[in-house]
């Protein structure tokens, strides 16, 4: 017990010098969504995923970029042999919607992880959802479940209907945005603020 609360401490300790020596233009927020421990045996491995404050400000390379410090961060305070973060658009309420905007996979050693064949791999979105497109598929993951046949599948068309309806908005603009990360992102080390810093501490917290 007094290990761990040890490194609780210096891992805090850490983060508030990161902090203070960070100078960088004010980010783009984001807040944590979930974080869990997905070790499997021999190996400690975590995922996290984040989510957008903000709709704009954002690039597909300031995404890679910003999940990849995530990533890094993490494995600098525990000892982690694979560690991948995820970040999905603002407003919207589930990663399910293919609303994934940004993925960092981080091996320090591939070599011990199966699935892995180098260091980093990151992949990025500069796709801006808009307002409505939010409101959508909020509704969408909202009364999806209201629309499931006998076999559990999702009737569409008669969802899309129900959604016009309700929200007013005319029948070909009812539908799942559709997100992709498929950029390549150098993931180029950049300095976080302290809000980020406060959201990768409640990671940590979250995967110890």
């Amino acid at each position: 017990m007094l290990k761990k609360l040890l490194f609780i401490v210096a891992v805090v300790t850490g983060l508030l010098a990161i902090g203070q020596g960070a100078m960088a233009d004010p980010l783009p927020g984001v807040m944590l969504q979930e974080a869990s421990d997905t070790s499997a045996p021999g190996q400690r491995r975590a995922r996290v995923y984040l989510q957008e404050v903000t709709l704009d400000g954002w690039t597909a390379e300031l995404r890679g970029r910003v999940v990849a410090q995530v990533a890094r961060e993490l494995r600098k305070r525990m000892p982690l042999d694979y560690v991948d973060v995820i970040l999905v658009a603002a407003g919207t309420q589930s990663p399910r919607q293919n609303v994934i905007v940004a993925k960092a996979d981080y091996a320090p050693d591939p070599s011990i992880i199966p699935f892995a064949d180098k260091v980093w791999t990151v992949k990025a979105s500069d796709v801006l959802l808009t307002k409505r497109q939010v409101v959508i598929a909020n509704a969408w993951e909202k009364y999806r479940e209201q629309f499931k046949d006998s076999d559990g599948f999702v009737e569409e068309d008669k969802l899309s209907a129900f959604l016009a309806k309700k929200l007013k908005l005319p029948l070909d603009e009812i539908g799942l945005p559709f997100v992709y990360p498929d950029q390549d992102i150098e993931p180029k080390e950049i300095n976080l603020g302290p809000d980020y810093l406060d959201v990768i501490a409640e990671a940590f917290r979250d995967i110890l």
